[in-house]
This record gives structure tokens, C-alpha cells and sequence, in this order.
């Protein structure tokens, strides 16, 4: 492996390393909010408190690994376009579940998530949140039994 490909490996792992990290934090100072329970009684904030300390020491190996290669020309930049993708889908599928249903929320937010990629073609998005949509509605309504309304309206 050259050296410039290794540097830039090594940027990029310090930004994922920082960025799990915060969500990490994030996660975890939410959490504090939530009952914990005990091992015997599990509370709805232990989970997503072990969660939110696991991605946090997972994010700091991760960034403290990759420190020692750092140098001003081998920056990895921040690509824009997953990111706020993904943020979208989630946000989508929050501000739709409610509103209009799982199955549009779901469809929704896949494609968007879908568009992260510079790969994403019309017909690819359209047919893989389609199948997405229905296996998500043959688990979770169907073979799970989950009282989650698929249409809203």
C-alpha cells in the first residue's frame, strides 16, 4: 500500500473516528434522560446508554489510531451529499411515519438514503425502495405482527 493512499486512510479514519464519537456522546447524554433499570429489569435508557458508550470508545480508538499519520496535504474532505442524505432520510422517515403511514415513510426515506450514492439511478432507487418498502411491511406488520399502520390516510 503506497504512502499517500495510506495518509488518506488514515484522514479518513480520524473523521469517522470523531464522528462516531459525537454520536456516541450524543446518544449517550440523551439516554441519562431515560430510566435505566437494573440486569434483572431492563430500563428503556440501558440500551441505548451501553450503545451510546460503545460507539464512543469505538470512535476514539478509532481517532487516536489515526492521529499519528495526520499531515496538512493528505485531508480527506467531507463529502456533503451522503451525509445530508442520510440525515434526510431519517428526518423523512420521522416527519412521515406519523403522518402518512410506515409504507410511505419507509419508500421515502430509502430512496433518499438511496441518492447518497453517485450511483443511484431512477429506475435502481425506485425499484430497490419499492422491495425495500415491502419486505420492511411483510416483517415488521405481517410475520411480526407489529401494530404499526401502514397507510395513515
Amino acid at each position: 500500500m503506497s504512502s499517500p493512499f495510506r495518509s488518506a486512510l488514515r484522514s479518513a479514519d480520524l473523521l469517522s473516528g470523531v464522528f462516531f464519537a459525537g454520536v456516541g456522546l450524543g446518544v449517550t447524554v440523551i439516554s441519562r434522560n431515560y430510566e435505566l433499570g437494573s440486569l434483572a429489569r431492563v430500563g428503556p435508557g440501558l440500551f441505548p446508554m451501553m450503545l451510546g458508550i460503545l460507539l464512543t470508545g469505538i470512535g476514539v480508538i478509532i481517532a487516536l489510531r489515526a492521529l499519528p499519520a495526520q499531515d496538512e496535504k493528505n485531508r480527506v474532505r467531507l463529502a456533503l451529499r451522503p451525509v445530508a442524505c442520510l440525515i434526510g432520510a431519517v428526518l423523512v422517515f420521522m416527519l412521515l411515519v406519523e403522518r402518512a403511514g410506515f409504507a410511505p415513510a419507509a419508500f421515502f426515506s430509502s430512496a433518499l438514503a438511496m441518492l447518497a450514492s453517485r450511483d443511484a439511478r431512477p429506475v435502481k432507487v425506485l425499484v430497490v425502495s419499492t422491495a425495500l418498502t415491502a419486505l420492511s411491511l411483510a416483517t415488521f406488520i405481517l410475520a411480526l405482527g407489529m401494530p404499526i399502520r401502514a397507510l395513515a390516510w
